[in-house]
């Protein structure tokens, strides 16, 4: 819901009669899960590019996103690449703005980042950690006086949990967002009001929330005395030469005309989307250049340094980006606000985010010393797409994974995993409920409730394939469940 409480507005997932054209934007988007199980690292043979010629690397660049961006029809990107504790590759792509022929400038044009927003929040609330302020174990309540976290288990929620979304809160979407910048609430009187309540035993399910990272952002503001946007400011952006980036929302008048515009693409044309003032500002306001965040890259990769300014010690960057949550060994799992990608026998951690009008992504590999940001001025895979490209051309997996271990199930153990499936992650305590069973389709498919049914009496691998189908024997589509 956009506006106050006279004037509402909401937003919905894509239903059935709206635009195919148009998706449903999230604020903020998971890391991509990969179900692989990490193995040591192939070496590059000699024939494989090496990341070390820029030019080569330009031109292996160029060629996807010009491709990309004409395909996906999206209008802007930029990308920067970082390497070795130094920027190795910044480039803009496309127009900030359309109707202007405004180009996108790698150290110039902003781009909103939504959720890469919460690695920034976790960075201060580990800032506040090392100096004895937050602890990291204690339950979150212990730190709120105004409100509370509304719970009914007997296991608090604590602090770190609120950075691996295994808090046991859940999605809200009414609220989130005001019409102008004046009607943004503060964030305390809007958590009071707005945040969920723990809805799973704190601990036990991931479940993203971007309220979790706003709660974060609070105890910040809370703790430190200073208000979030300031805090991050000084302790962040300012140590670490960050001068074209912000929480605040708009951006201050000597970087605004810089922001891309949002886009939709809708019946053959790129649609401007009107700015979104977020009430939840620690997990989804910032907006910042390709350049900016090569330097917050390389601060990590470097264990918390940026030239001769240090954020963090590098004990507390090895914790943050330490798994220390996952559904099963075999699946990535989450550190404090960076999530893991495992894909050609690499370990890589990072965040994505969506906003209406923005995509972004972050990935660190920290074996390698390489950090990538991608951004882009609409709704796209434009990121996942270049990273698996980029992998495959410069770590590309020379031996074959061992093959699958096949499971022998009975039809009664089968018989298990026959169901109608749900998203977890759902708003429950509004009106807003009602968008559940249209969470696990992509915005064009069918939405409806989905059934999963095994083949029985085979042999299946760990991954095994069921078919989604209606209530109806007819079968809509196929789908895969990791178990």
């Amino acid at each position: 819901m956009l506006g106050n409480d006279r004037h509402p507005i909401f937003f919905l997932p894509a239903l059935p009669g709206w635009s195919k054209n148009t998706p449903n934007f999230p604020l903020s988007e998971p890391q991509q899960q990969q179900p692989v199980t990490p193995q040591p690292p192939v070496l590059p043979s000699h024939t494989t590019p090496r990341l070390n010629d820029s030019q080569e690397f330009e031109a292996f660049v160029d060629k996807i996103m010009n491709e990309e961006l004409l395909k996906s029809h999206v209008p802007g990107a930029v990308i920067s690449v970082v390497k070795d504790g130094k920027l190795f590759f910044a480039e803009g792509y496309g127009y900030a703005n359309v109707e202007k022929n405004i180009p996108v400038i790698a150290d110039k044009t902003l781009f909103g980042v939504a959720s890469l927003s919460k690695v920034f929040t976790a960075t201060a609330a580990m800032q506040l950690y090392e100096r004895g302020k937050l602890d990291l174990d204690a339950s979150v309540n212990k730190y709120l006086t105004g409100f509370q976290l509304e719970n009914p288990y007997p296991e608090p929620a604590k602090v770190a949990q609120l950075m691996t979304h295994t808090d046991g809160t859940t999605k809200r979407r009414i609220g989130i967002a005001a019409r102008t910048a004046a009607g943004i609430k503060p964030l305390g009187d809007y958590l009071a009001k707005y945040m969920p309540p723990v809805v799973w035993l704190p601990g036990k399910i991931y479940g993203y929330s971007s309220h979790s990272t706003a709660l974060l952002g609070y105890l910040v503001e809370k703790i430190s005395g200073t208000p979030f946007v300031e805090y991050i400011n000084k302790n962040i952006l300012q140590p670490l030469k960050i001068n074209r980036s912000t929480f605040l929302q708009p951006p201050p008048p000597a970087l605004a005309n810089d922001l891309a515009v949002g886009y939709q693409y809708q019946n053959g044309n790129f649609k401007p989307v009107p700015y979104l003032y977020l009430n939840i500002a620690p997990a989804a306001a910032m907006s910042t250049t390709a350049t900016d965040m090569a330097q917050f890259m390389i601060a990590h990769l470097q264990l918390g340094r940026y030239e001769n300014s240090r954020i963090l010690e590098e004990d507390t960057v090895r914790l943050m980006h330490k798994q220390h949550f996952t559904h099963h060994p075999k699946l990535p799992g989450t550190g404090y606000s960076f999530r893991e990608r495992l894909e050609n026998n690499i370990r890589m951690i990072g965040h994505l985010g969506s906003l209406r009008g923005y995509s972004s992504s972050l990935t660190l590999m920290p074996e390698q010393n390489i950090g990538i940001f991608i951004a882009s001025n609409s709704f796209s895979g434009v990121h996942g797409k270049f990273l698996t490209k980029f992998l495959d051309r410069y770590f590309p997996v020379t031996k074959k994974p061992a093959p699958v271990k096949l499971l022998t199930l009975t039809d009664a153990q089968l018989e298990r995993f026959t169901g109608t499936y749900r998203d977890l992650e759902y708003p429950r305590h509004t009106f807003a409920k009602v968008t559940a069973p249209f969470e696990l389709f992509p915005p064009a498919a069918p939405r409806r409730p989905v059934r999963g049914a095994f083949p029985k009496g085979r042999a299946a691998p760990l991954r095994m394939a069921f078919s989604v189908t209606n209530p109806t024997p007819e079968p809509m589509s196929t789908a895969s469940l990791t178990g």
